[in-house]
């Protein structure tokens, strides 16, 4: 007995296509000035395709007939479209572009400050689609995020001798981070 009997088998297949390019440029100064500087680019682009589905057959006939009585004829295909428990699909694209700087000024053996700071401009683009018994009727979204900013950086070091350091660093950081492969479920976004 059990949902065994009613559902022998439970399939499910997925399927991820990643697409990247990265790169980053820098130019810097001769090393063993006092005044030091570096200067970069930063592009980055990537696609993201995923698709899963999980099959379990019978299971359309199965919510017809529990659910016929309740919504009327028809509702267990909508919810369950050729014996779909889950499906989803799942686009993303995400952009970013960079210039940098850094540079740092050696007061002596003892001190030296450095300045930098990131300029970014990043866009994320996620449209997915779910279905199935799981989630009822098929539903689908798009979500874009485009971020930018300037990113400062400062510090002051003192060197106190070869295995002394001490130094004080302000920063604000931002890199966006990986993709999500798995939208979440509608509802609970």
């Amino acid at each position: 007995g059990g949902l065994g009997t009613v559902f022998p088998r439970v399939d499910s297949a997925g399927d991820t296509s990643i697409e990247g390019f990265s790169q980053e440029i820098r130019l810097a100064s001769n090393e063993g000035d006092a005044f030091n500087w570096m200067i970069g680019a930063f592009y980055f682009d990537q696609e993201i395709d995923q698709d899963s589905i999980g099959r379990a057959p019978g299971l359309t006939a199965a919510a017809d007939a529990f659910f016929t009585p309740i919504f009327g004829p028809g509702f267990g295909a909508a919810i369950a479209p050729d014996d779909v428990w889950f499906g989803s699909i799942n686009a993303t694209e995400a952009e970013e572009i960079a210039v940098f700087f850094d540079t740092s000024y050696v007061f002596n053996e003892h001190w030296e400050l450095a300045v930098g700071g990131r300029y970014f401009e990043t866009e994320i683009e996620q449209t997915f689609s779910q279905f199935g018994y799981l989630i009822g009727p098929r539903t689908d979204a798009n979500n874009i995020n485009d971020d930018s900013g300037f990113n400062p950086k400062a510090s002051i070091t003192y060197t106190h001798n070869d295995d002394v350091m001490v130094y004080l660093l302000a920063s604000r950081g931002y890199r966006f981070g990986g993709l999500n492969f798995t939208p979440p479920i509608m509802g609970f976004m």
